[in-house]
Parts: C-alpha cells; sequence; structure tokens
C-alpha cells in the first residue's frame, strides 16, 4: 500500500513541472502593441514554441498562413472580439477593424490560401480576427481537441472553420462570430 502512494506522489511534481515551464511566445507586427515581442510574425513564434507554450498575438496586420504541428494556446485579444458587434446588420467591409486592438490575420491573396491549418492535439485558438482566406481555420481529422473560440471569421471564401476530427477528444467551438 506505501509503494502505491509514493508512486501517486512522486508522479504529481512531474505533471505540475511541465504546465510551470510552459512559456508565453510575444508576437508584435510593429513592436507598437507588446513592446517586449521577440517576433513580428506569428509562424516563427509558433515554430520556436514547444508543446503547450502559448503563443501571444498582440494587435496588428499579419499577413501570412500559420501551421501549428504541435498542442499550442494561441490567442489574441478575445475580449477585442467580443466588443464586436457581430449582429450589426450592415455588411462588414475590409478595413473597418482596428489594428491597434484587434490581432487581424490576412493571408497574402494569391490564389487558395488557408490562414491557419491545424495538425496536432490540443491546440487552441482564441481571440483572432481571420479574414479574406479561402478557408480561416482548417482543423484537420487526423487530430482532435481542438479548441476555437472568441474569434471573428469573415470574408473566407470557402469556409470560415473546415472542422475535422479524428474523435479522440471532444473538440470545443464557441462564441466564434462568423460574417
Amino acid at each position: 500500500m506505501r509503494l502505491g502512494v509514493i508512486a501517486v506522489a512522486l508522479s504529481a511534481p512531474a505533471a505540475g513541472a511541465g504546465a510551470a515551464d510552459a512559456a508565453t511566445l510575444v508576437v508584435d507586427d510593429d513592436g507598437a502593441q507588446c513592446a517586449q515581442a521577440a517576433y513580428a510574425s506569428i509562424q516563427p513564434a509558433v515554430d520556436a514554441a514547444q508543446p503547450g507554450d502559448t503563443v501571444k498575438v498582440c494587435a496588428g496586420n499579419y499577413a501570412e498562413q500559420v501551421t501549428v504541428a504541435k498542442p499550442l494556446t494561441l490567442t489574441g485579444d478575445p475580449d477585442a472580439v467580443e466588443a464586436l458587434d457581430c449582429y450589426q446588420p450592415s455588411a462588414s467591409t475590409l478595413g473597418d477593424l482596428d489594428p491597434t486592438r484587434q490581432a487581424i490575420v490576412d493571408p497574402p491573396a494569391d490564389g487558395y490560401s488557408i490562414a491557419f491549418r491545424l495538425q496536432a492535439d490540443e491546440i487552441v485558438v482564441e481571440g483572432l480576427a481571420i479574414e479574406r482566406a479561402s478557408v480561416g481555420i482548417d482543423a484537420g481529422d487526423r487530430h482532435s481537441g481542438y479548441r476555437i473560440d472568441h474569434n471573428l471569421l469573415r470574408r473566407n471564401t470557402l469556409f470560415a472553420i473546415d472542422l475535422g476530427s479524428e474523435g479522440t477528444q471532444q473538440s470545443r467551438v464557441d462564441h466564434n462570430c462568423l460574417r
């Protein structure tokens, strides 16, 4: 009986240590909103991050396509997205977002594009404005455990979110504004 108690006690700090070791990598396109940012674009921060890390995307314009192949949290400012009126009757127009308040991901307009390609389990995407991609977020069907919330997805030509899942873990998509 004592061996079982010892084993549990020894394994508990290891689990907590992994969460404590998680880092936050900060991205700011122009250094104006987050002067401490080590990255000017999202993909290099994603590439440098370790599984379990957070990539904080500060307000600005990001003309890129991002592939996430490890469990990460990508977060803009969910409150800035929440403050937008998703039920506004007039159509949204390009340029009406404020890049000093929202992290706007708008892939280059050179044909088919995917703003975020999710290729691992347990990826979180929150608080971003994603526009003018062919596919805003492609959550592939080889993984699961996605959490997609508090994003604005608009003017994406094929799909705002192409949600697949291999079904091992529950995925959640909520509080997004799709226009």
